[in-house]
């Protein structure tokens, strides 16, 4: 048996997400409010940023569930090592760095049922498997520099509600400069026009308060509306998990 490194993280609220996950010869598992990742001390030892990349890859998970949730969480540093020798010995490390991520949101869920009453749709878990292909394909390409940004606009737009179209207007912006122009992205993506139409109308229009361009407005402002904040946050969603399945 191969010594095995054990790093933990931990979350809150503890239900938040619960997940197995296997990507090579790493295990992670997200639970009870922590976070465990195994993996060989060979493969830890042989890169000095494990830590630093295993923490991107962490962060990125929750991130693409943060944005399918839409809900409040905290995600700490890594903040133990523990050591496991072949012969059943324990040796720990105590990591003193803090950190966290806050969000928030709400949703609804139903169960379809035929005439028998057997469940032949159910909502909650359908965007439960959603959520987790979405934050799933978030950690896998989480050194991508243009998944970086993408989530972390995502990130900004909700921590930052005074200024949401801006930032979700970014995702736009990086998806263009990743492939060059406009017209390339969609075609690439597989964006159609009205798909991609919704996530410029709203931050361009000067009559929005979180828009880009309300210095320009010489009448009064008005918010958007919970619909156009939904349409422009439903099409940054899509754009970016279109961009995580074309990657991956």
């Amino acid at each position: 048996m191969e010594e095995l490194v054990i790093i933990e993280w931990s979350f809150s609220p503890e239900d938040y997400i619960e997940h197995k996950n296997k990507e090579g010869n790493i295990d992670f598992d997200i639970s009870g409010g922590k976070v465990k990742v195994s993996l060989p001390f060979s493969v830890y030892n042989a890169d000095k940023n494990i830590r630093e990349k295993l923490h991107n890859r962490v962060k990125a998970f929750f991130d693409g569930m943060m944005i399918s949730k839409r809900e409040p969480y905290t995600l700490s540093k890594p903040n133990t090592m523990e050591r496991l020798s072949p012969d059943g010995k324990k040796h720990y490390t105590i990591f003193l760095e803090t950190g966290h991520f806050v969000l928030t949101g709400g949703e609804f869920h139903s169960v379809h049922k035929d005439a028998a009453g057997n469940i032949i749709r159910d909502t909650k878990a359908e965007k439960k498997q959603a959520e987790l292909q979405f934050a799933e394909l978030s950690a896998k390409h989480a050194d991508d520099l243009t998944v970086g940004k993408l989530l972390q606009a995502y990130r900004a737009s909700i921590s930052d509600p005074a200024n949401e179209l801006v930032h979700l207007y970014e995702i736009k912006e990086s998806l263009k400069i990743r492939f060059s122009n406009e017209s390339h992205a969609k075609k690439e993506l597989g964006i159609t026009d009205d798909d991609w139409k919704p996530i410029g109308k709203f931050p361009n229009d000067a009559s929005i308060r979180q828009g880009r361009h309300r210095g320009k407005r010489q009448g009064d402002l008005r918010d958007a509306t919970e619909d156009e904040l939904a349409t422009v946050r439903q099409t940054a969603k899509d754009m970016i998990l279109a961009y995580l399945k074309y990657i991956d």
